[in-house]
């Protein structure tokens, strides 16, 4: 008999290579990061570097001053609001 049948449906993690993504949702929109990190390398990598904005995690307001010691993790909701300044 022929035993050598290979398994196809078989599924890999299909991307990664061990690392384990994190999955967080951005002002309403999934986004996936490396690792968990705090809200100032999050900004810092999404562009708002030293830029004035208000971060929210899980509904819950995050002072300027705690970014640094705030982690993003898996399954968090972060949003991202830029303070509007004068009119329309």
């Amino acid at each position: 008999g022929h035993g050598g049948r290979q398994i196809a449906f078989q599924r890999w993690p299909c991307r990664g290579h061990g690392r384990q993504m994190i999955e967080i949702t951005v002002n309403g929109t999934a986004s996936e990061l490396d690792r968990p990190m705090s809200i100032t390398a999050f900004l810092e990598k999404r562009g708002f570097g030293g830029r004035s904005v208000a971060v929210a995690i899980n509904s819950v307001v995050v002072r300027r001053t705690e970014f640094d010691g705030t982690q993003i993790d898996d399954g968090d909701v972060v949003e991202i609001v830029r303070p509007v300044g004068g009119g329309l």
